[in-house]
C-alpha cells in the first residue's frame, strides 16, 4: 500500500485548562511487528491566535493496511506544568481509507454467495454480455460467467429470493 501522511493530535492541559508551550514529542509504534517507526518526533502547537493546547504531528510513512499505536510525551517541562505526562492513542483509519479499501478491492474474490460482490460481478458480466441466465422454475435460475474467450469463469444458481444454492468458480 502506498503510504500518506496522518496528523496525530493530542490535547495537555494544566488544572483543566489547555497547556501552550510545551515541547511535546510523539513515538509511534507498527504494531504488526512491534516495531518503532517514529522516535521523539517533534509536535507543533496549534495556535489559532488563542491558547488550545493541542499539538500535532505529521506522520509521512503512514501505511493503510498497517495498524499503529503512539504516545505522546508532553515533554521536559512535564510532569509539574501538565495534568498528565503522556497521551495515549491508536491511528484509526478514516471512512475513505475504508472505502478506498472497499472499493479498490480486486474482482477476483467477489463470488461468495449471497454478497454484493457476487451481485456486482454478475451486473458487470451483464454489461459485457457475458453472463447466460437459464430459468430453471419460476423461482431458480442458473447462471453462467465467462471470460472473451467463451471459458467460465462462475457459475451456479440463484434462487428468486436472492441465495445461490450452488456455485463454482473456475481455475
Amino acid at each position: 500500500m502506498p503510504t500518506t501522511t496522518k496528523t496525530i493530535t493530542a490535547l495537555f492541559t494544566l488544572a483543566g485548562a489547555p497547556k501552550t508551550g510545551l515541547t511535546a514529542t510523539v513515538d509511534i509504534w507498527r504494531v504488526s511487528d512491534d516495531s518503532r517507526v517514529v522516535e521523539n518526533g517533534a509536535m507543533t502547537e496549534l495556535l489559532d491566535g488563542a491558547a488550545s493546547g493541542f499539538y500535532k504531528h505529521d506522520f509521512a510513512a503512514f501505511d493503510n493496511a498497517e495498524d499503529y499505536v503512539f504516545k505522546v510525551n508532553a515533554g521536559v517541562t512535564a510532569p509539574v506544568n501538565v495534568d498528565a505526562q503522556f497521551v495515549y492513542g491508536t491511528i484509526a483509519e478514516v471512512r475513505e481509507q475504508i472505502a478506498d479499501k472497499v472499493w479498490d478491492e480486486t474482482e477476483a474474490g467477489h463470488v461468495v454467495a449471497s454478497t454484493m460482490g457476487l451481485a456486482m460481478q454478475l451486473i458487470r458480466a451483464a454489461l459485457l454480455n457475458a453472463l447466460v441466465i437459464t430459468e430453471i422454475d419460476d423461482k431458480n435460475f442458473n447462471y453462467v460467467v465467462k471470460d472473451d474467450g467463451g471459458a467460465t469463469l462462475l457459475s451456479g444458481t440463484l434462487s428468486a429470493v436472492g441465495s445461490v444454492e450452488t456455485r463454482s468458480k473456475a481455475v
